[in-house]
Order: structure tokens, then C-alpha cells, then sequence
């Protein structure tokens, strides 16, 4: 398998015949070499970082097998002297690397790689390298008698393969042997290619890289465009009048899939400023995160090329980038000076309102909240055939599933969803987008503060819906539902440190989103809105187009509570307990005879007697607000907090009169369950039976969850 995979490569790298192309792979083709105890690391090293990408993509649906080729340009930032180049790259045929170093002078914002800068005549321009039909039909005549699907699973394969790196390459290359000219100029050459583990390529140079210098690498790959929802994928849409399919070209890189399509630094700290070409038949267009500045063609081939390359100063990880091809139709509605559009099918197009509508709300909400701008020209939205996830938050272009977005004649429960799903997608832009998780095992904060605020947001932008409500009753992502999650042995913490892709995509679950949103509620109940907000915007313009970490959130608001004078201003001391440990609390509430005082004392809830030794010693600190028969206030804020900060304490109150009711959790605030004596339980149950609009609606479900968890 691996030396006919090398035969395709020097087949498609010089454009031999086949029968010259078997007969000269011993003397000029290399194949991968792995060796496990030679790369121990997961992550990528530091020496070098990308400070920009270009990407060419040319696809082809003339299969099965679809197949496309991709130029790949990184312009790389040398950090400390090196002579290897690692990257990530998976399922790839390679055909070409070239390194060059950058002259000393290079400026990032006035130079670009792309041969697209003007409109210039591409009326002789061809796709490159190869015959999409050539290829398939050289890969056929190797498998004489299999079927089709035996070829594309062998094309499927995990090989990542290399020519002869060094070798000249005419036809191959733009202007002939200058290519090799520039390449001896600069004195810097590949020698040797190697897949290591954890899908990566490890690229020896020649000679050391130099500290402080600039370099471009330019990569050219063959690669599978999937069925799955993954990397580059195609779907179709089937027309509910004519019947007829419309295959859709699309892509999935979160969290760990842009690999798939372009070697890349798959990891997303490693931001840098992408820019593309793509080249589409006449009757599709194509779009992404940056608007199209100019469309050139056609080619020789009847093609047109797409060019997106500004703003070039918008930095982003990896998994964010997005395109799709296909035949769009769109609907546009602007909010100031931010285009925004829906792409999808004709035949629901117009369906697809409720998306733009939600985006522009979505969009004036939230820069009105943060008080930072949105910063691409444009936010798009397009509505594929399918994919794994509801939505996906690409900076400038998000993607939706057809099933989740898509309602001839939507139910309100199906529009709440709506509703919330793109408010979701909106609030990453800057949560998610603009500051990224420095590394996966942050992915709560991502998933959490999203599913946080689309119900925050929606409440606000459309209070009459009463989304804040479904918060706690989703059968999705609600609270509820995640504390019966929460309490089965088998739970995880929220900050979860994970290092190989499989561990990653395992926690894309109800505990990073749903209960990552609920503790992130709390804690802006006992920081109070208005320090929680400012906390927030102090933590994303600090580290606007980066990464961070959970503890710095807990600096910035930490910093915030202490600039408004709170008295809990220690966010790490209380966070901490909450996202690195699994499970959650239930505090027992016990009223003195002369109602005087309330003692609180707090154990692990879990599903299993005899579990709870396993927690014995975690003590989490528990922001507690109560009301009362007597008292009725149900807007409680960081003051009214009593903290239970040991197993037992107790406190004085004063909200209570002879025969009243005491209710914890008011709002329920905090992510634990409260648990009374029987007497109170009577009390509150005869105060439901006689007026249960008394008591708040949330708390009126929260009493009946608790009850029925706590009599399991």
C-alpha cells in the first residue's frame, strides 16, 4: 500500500507515464518513515510559529473518489534555531515542498503569495498538476476487479506520503527552473520527510533556521474530500420539487480536522491571518470567512477563481477557517455597516429568516455588551446538508446543519431552538473567536459561556419568549438535565486535560456545555451583572486575537471584583473546586427553633451510596441566598450571598417569623441541590398546593427536581 501510494505521488509530482512511473520508483521515490520513540511530544514545538497563510484550493467532484489539490504558503516566524519543521497533516499525498527565506525587510501587510493580486487574464490558466479523471482512472488500473468502494476506502487511508523533495520539477513548478534558482539563492532545501505519530510531519531542513527570520513554506497536496463531517466533505441537497441533487462542497475543522485538508499548525494557539483562493465550476459560487474581493476567469477549463485576501489583519486558530462551494442562493439583511447574508438551497431559502434575523439582533446585543466591535466587514451564515454539530461558530462564516436550522412550518419549540442555536454562534465571535482556549481542556469555556449567554441574550433581546426558563428545563443542555448527568459515578470535571483527538472530540458533551454554562451563571450571581461584564470585556481586549486560559478569566474578573470594592474577590479560590472536580453538591438546611439562624452543611451528590467517601474531603465554595415566607424577594444579589466555605457552618438571619417557609437557592443560582427538614419541605409543599405563583417559577421546578432526586 505504501509504494503504490508513492507511485501516485511521482505519477502526479512529474507527469510520467505510468509504466516509466512504476519503473523509477525505486530510484527516486521516499516513503514515510514512522518511529514512535523518536516523537514522545503531542503538541507542537515553539521554535517556529506561523504568522500567515495563503490557500489555493482547487476541488473536483468528478468521482467517486472526490479529490482536490491544494497549494498550502506559511509564512513562518523563526523563534529559536531549528532544523526540523513540524507540522500537523493527515490523509495527504505530498507533491512538493519548498522553503525560502524571506528577505529582511519583508512586510506582512504588503506582500502576499497568491498569483491572484489584480485582475489580471487567467484565460490560460489550468488546474494544476494533474487530471482529476487521469488520476482516478491510474488508480482503478492498479485494482484490476475491485469495486469502486475498495477504492476509495485504499484513497481514504491514513498514509501521508513524499517524492523526492529535492528533485527538479519543470512542469510542476511556476517559471520553470526560477523556481529552483530562487531556491538555491536562499541556500535552504528539504532533505528528508517523516510521519510521526500523532499526526504530524517532521521536515529536515538542510540547515538551521535563524532566530529572528522569516521564512516561506510552500506545500502542494492531493487529498480525499470525505463524506463524513470531516475536513472537507460533500453532501447534496435534494430538491423538494424537482428531486433533483445539489452537491455541496463544505468543511469541519473543530477541533482537530484541518489537518485533512492542509498541513497546517492544527493547535489553537497557533493563530496566524489566513487568506484563499478557490477555484469553482461556473454554475456554483464559493464563499468563506473573508468576503470575495474579486472573482477572475474563466480559465482554460471553463473555471472561475475566487479570491478572498482582506482584511489581512484578522488572526485566527485553525479550526475556525471555513469555505463551502455549491449552488447558493442568498438572502441579505445588514446591521450598520456588517454584511450579513444566509446561504443555502433554493428550495428553502426563504425559510431561512429567522437565521439573519437572530444574526443582526444577535450581532447589536452583544457588541453593545462586550463594548467591543465586531471585527470581521462581514458575519455570513450557510445552511449545509448535514454535518455533525447544530451550528459551528466560524469567525465570518457560520455553518448550520439543514435538520437545525431549516422549518417550513416551525413549532415554538423548534424556534426557541432557532433562536438560541444562532444566538449561540453569535456570542462565540468574541467568546471563542476573537479569544480562543490556549488548549482543548479549556474547551468549556468556549461551549460554556456560549450556552451561558444564548440564553442570557435571547432573554434579553426577546424577553416575552421566556428563554432564560429553559436554562433549567431543556432536555438538551439544561441544568437539570446535566445534574443527572453530573451525579453518576462516571462523571468527569469540567476542565478536563486531554492530549490525543479522540480525547478531545469525547468532550464536546453536556458537562463542557451544559454545566459549563451553569457554573458560569453563578458566577456571575455572586460577582453581580455589572462586574461580570466588565470582567469579561477586561479579559477579551487583553487578549484580543489570542488564547487564554481559565485562570486568566479568573485574573480579569478578579481584578474587576476588586475594582468595584465586592466582597468576594478571589474568583480562582471559588472557581476552582467547581470545573476541577466532578459532581456537584447538596447542602442541607437546618432552621433553629427560634428561626433565628440557619446552618448549612454541604456533602457530595452522587447517583451510587457509597460514592460520596471518594469526595469526602473536596469542600466547594457554595454562594447560598435564601428568602422566605415573610420576606418574598427573589432578586437577590452578591450582598444578600451567605458562603458556605467549610462541610458545616451556620449563620444569623433575619427574614424568618414563626411558621414561615426557608427557601435556598433563590433563583437557583448555584449549580447544587438544597435538602430540608421535613418540616420546612411540609411548609413549602403547603405553600404550592395553596398559591404556588408565590414562589418563583424557577424555583417551583427547581423544588420538584431536588424532591425527586433526593427520594431516589
Amino acid at each position: 500500500m505504501q509504494k503504490l501510494f508513492s507511485l501516485i505521488c511521482l505519477y502526479l509530482s512529474i507527469g510520467l507515464s505510468q509504466a516509466k512511473a512504476r519503473s523509477d520508483y525505486d530510484a527516486v521515490a521516499k516513503e514515510c518513515t514512522t518511529s514512535l520513540s523518536d516523537f514522545p511530544d503531542i503538541r507542537l514545538p515553539g521554535a517556529l510559529r506561523p504568522e500567515r497563510y495563503h490557500l489555493d484550493i482547487v476541488p473536483s467532484t468528478n468521482g467517486p473518489p472526490y479529490i482536490f489539490h491544494c497549494t498550502t504558503t506559511i509564512i513562518l516566524i523563526c523563534n529559536e534555531p531549528t532544523e526540523y519543521i513540524r507540522l500537523h497533516s493527515l490523509n495527504q499525498l505530498f507533491l512538493s515542498i519548498r522553503l525560502e527565506l524571506l528577505p529582511d525587510d519583508y512586510i506582512f501587510t504588503n506582500n502576499w503569495t497568491h498569483a491572484y493580486q489584480h485582475e489580471t487574464d487567467i484565460s490560460n490558466h489550468t488546474s494544476p498538476f494533474y487530471n482529476f479523471d487521469t488520476f482516478y482512472e491510474f488508480v482503478k488500473g492498479r485494482f484490476v476487479g475491485t469495486q469502486n468502494s475498495e477504492v476509495d476506502q485504499f484513497l481514504a487511508g491514513n498514509s501521508t506520503i513524499f517524492e523526492e523533495l529535492n528533485k527538479p520539477n519543470e512542469q510542476n513548478e511556476p517559471n520553470g527552473k526560477a523556481s529552483k534558482t530562487e531556491r538555491e539563492i536562499s541556500g535552504y532545501s528539504i532533505i528528508s520527510c517523516s510521519q510521526t505519530p500523532h499526526e504530524m510531519i517532521e521536515m529536515q531542513v538542510n540547515k538551521p533556521l535563524t532566530t529572528g527570520r522569516v521564512y516561506k513554506l510552500e506545500l502542494k497536496t492531493m487529498s480525499i474530500i470525505t463524506s463524513d463531517s470531516i475536513g472537507l466533505y460533500h453532501a447534496a441537497f435534494t430538491d423538494k420539487v424537482t428531486g433533483a441533487e445539489s452537491d455541496v462542497l463544505t468543511t469541519m475543522f473543530e477541533p482537530t480536522r484541518a489537518r485533512y485538508v492542509f498541513p497546517c499548525f492544527d493547535e489553537p494557539d497557533f493563530k496566524a491571518v489566513f487568506t484563499a483562493t478557490i477555484t469553482r465550476a461556473e454554475n456554483k459560487i464559493s464563499i468563506m470567512n473573508l468576503p470575495r474581493r474579486m472573482t477572475l476567469g474563466p480559465d482554460a477549463n471553463g473555471n472561475y477563481v475566487d479570491v478572498f485576501d482582506e482584511p489581512r489583519d484578522v488572526r485566527m486558530s485553525t479550526y475556525l477557517l471555513t469555505f463551502a462551494i455549491g449552488e447558493f442562493d442568498s438572502i441579505e439583511g445588514n446591521y450598520n455597516d456588517i454584511q450579513t447574508r444566509v446561504f443555502g438551497h433554493r428550495s428553502f431559502i426563504n425559510d431561512a429568516q429567522l437565521i439573519l434575523d437572530v444574526t443582526k439582533l444577535g450581532l447589536e446585543f452583544f457588541e453593545h455588551y462586550f463594548q467591543i466591535p465586531y471585527v470581521f466587514p462581514k458575519l455570513d451564515s450557510v445552511v449545509v446538508p448535514k454535518m455533525d454539530f447544530g451550528g459551528m461558530e466560524h469567525w465570518g462564516l457560520v455553518t448550520y446543519n439543514r435538520k437545525a436550522a431549516i422549518f417550513e412550518n416551525i413549532d415554538s419549540y423548534s424556534f426557541v431552538n432557532l433562536n438560541t442555536l444562532v444566538a449561540h454562534e453569535v456570542a462565540h465571535q468574541w467568546f471563542g473567536n476573537l479569544v480562543s482556549p490556549s488548549w482543548w481542556d479549556d474547551l468549556w469555556l468556549n461551549e460554556g459561556f456560549a450556552t451561558y449567554m444564548m440564553y442570557f441574550a435571547m432573554d434579553k433581546m426577546s424577553p416575552d419568549l421566556q428563554i432564560a426558563d429553559l436554562f433549567f428545563t431543556s432536555p438538551v443542555r439544561g441544568i437539570h438535565e446535566v445534574m443527572t448527568v453530573d451525579q453518576k459515578n462516571n462523571s468527569h470535571p469540567i476542565y478536563v486535560p486531554v492530549k490525543e483527538p479522540q480525547e478531545i472530540e469525547e468532550i464536546f458533551d453536556v458537562i463542557s456545555y451544559a454545566k459549563g454554562g451553569a457554573v458560569i451563571k453563578m458566577m456571575a450571581f455572586f460577582l453581580g451583572e455589572g462586574t461580570f461584564q466588565n470582567g469579561l470585556k477586561r479579559y477579551l481586549i487583553k487578549h484580543s486575537f489570542s488564547t487564554a486560559s481559565h485562570n486568566d478569566l479568573w485574573v480579569a474578573l478578579s481584578e474587576q471584583a476588586k475594582e468595584d470594592g465586592l466582597p468576594m474577590t478571589d474568583v480562582k479560590s471559588v472557581m476552582d473546586t467547581w470545573i476541577l472536580e466532578p459532581h456537584y453538591p447538596v447542602v442541607m438546611v437546618t432552621i433553629a427553633d427560634d428561626m433565628s439562624s440557619v446552618c448549612f452543611e454541604q456533602s457530595v451528590f452522587v447517583e451510587t451510596a457509597g460514592q460520596e467517601s471518594r469526595a469526602d474531603d473536596v469542600i466547594w465554595q457554595i454562594p447560598i441566598a435564601c428568602t422566605s415566607a415573610t420576606e418574598l424577594d427573589f432578586e437577590k444579589g452578591p450582598d444578600d450571598i451567605m458562603w458556605l466555605q467549610e462541610k458545616r457552618q451556620c449563620f444569623a438571619i433575619d427574614i424568618l417569623a414563626p411558621g414561615d417557609w426557608l427557601l435556598c437557592n433563590v433563583k437557583q443560582e448555584g449549580f447544587y441541590r438544597v435538602n430540608y427538614s421535613l418540616e420546612n419541605w411540609r411548609r413549602l409543599t403547603d405553600q404550592l398546593n395553596l398559591d404556588h405563583t408565590v414562589i418563583h417559577s424557577i424555583n417551583r421546578a427547581q423544588l420538584i427536581n431536588d424532591a425527586w432526586e433526593l427520594n431516589k
